[in-house]
């Protein structure tokens, strides 16, 4: 009758703690529904896209190409570049200002600065290295 008791008391138990996992906790996460688990983002590939920023999958994903592009319309929203050269090399950038004859020094360093200034806020995983040539002055 005692062991009849004890494997009662024991059933109930299980019972009881296999019911309360079941149940919903205030602290799951904020957009889950109650009661279903977070499913994977909705990308064909079962949430690897997000995974990791260095996959091309993911739409953080940048190649010299895009980087590249990307500060030349930086540049060209700067007024006295004539041309620009621009050169990357693993985490750093060289970029070369090519300015109009007529710009005096002092718009040349403001020009410069502006440069070094912008393409440093659009791309701060490089080392920018902004250089200015202008007809002699400047020069390599």
């Amino acid at each position: 009758m005692f062991a009849k008791r004890i494997a009662a008391i024991v059933a109930a138990a299980a019972l009881l703690v296999s019911l309360a996992a079941c149940g919903h906790s205030s602290s799951s996460a904020p957009n889950a529904s109650p009661g279903k688990t977070k499913a994977y983002a909705n990308d064909g590939m079962l949430g690897t896209s997000q995974s990791n920023p260095n996959l091309p999958t993911n739409e953080t994903y940048h190649t010299y190409t895009a980087d590249t592009q990307l500060i030349k319309d930086t540049l060209a929203r700067i007024s006295g570049i004539r041309k620009s050269t621009i050169v990357l090399n693993g985490p750093n950038v060289f970029v070369t200002l090519d300015l109009e004859d007529a710009t005096p020094i002092e718009e040349a360093m403001r020009i410069k600065a502006d440069a070094q200034q912008q393409v440093s806020r659009m791309m701060p995983r490089y080392n920018v290295k902004v250089r200015v040539n202008k007809s002699g002055i400047f020069q390599r």
